[in-house]
């Protein structure tokens, strides 16, 4: 989601690490693709969406060599934000940053954010 010149992200804290990452999760067994990025952008974020459409594909391995995933990005508008976001606790804070504070230290997605950034911008 990007409004301006600014990108959502949300921040998450794992193991007193702090670092923000694009809004995303997990597809569960016989969930849609799209059914995945409406849940978890409400979870991570609060946010209704209305998806639109694929942006970027790309796949990610682990360091240890035993994940490999794609990683989709999708565009979408806001169209309400829902009652409970993040049920979990997992995330302290969803918020748009402007992508100069955000570097590969310290923001999970930034090759990838940083390049559909040049897209869509053209």
């Amino acid at each position: 989601m990007i409004k301006d010149t600014r990108i959502l992200v949300v921040r998450h804290n794992e193991n007193d690490e702090p670092f923000w990452a694009l809004p995303g999760g997990w597809t569960k067994p016989g969930e849609e693709l799209t059914e995945t990025v409406v849940r978890a952008l409400r979870e991570e974020t609060g946010f209704e969406i209305e998806v639109l459409g694929l942006l970027h594909a790309d796949e990610a391995i682990y360091e240890d060599r035993t994940t490999h995933c794609l990683q989709l990005i999708y565009s979408a508008n806001i169209v309400g934000e829902a009652v409970h976001p993040n049920p979990e606790g997992k995330f302290v804070r969803a918020e748009y940053v402007e992508l100069e504070r955000l570097t590969e230290d310290n923001f999970m997605s930034y090759i990838i954010a940083t390049e559909m950034l040049k897209v869509i911008q053209y």
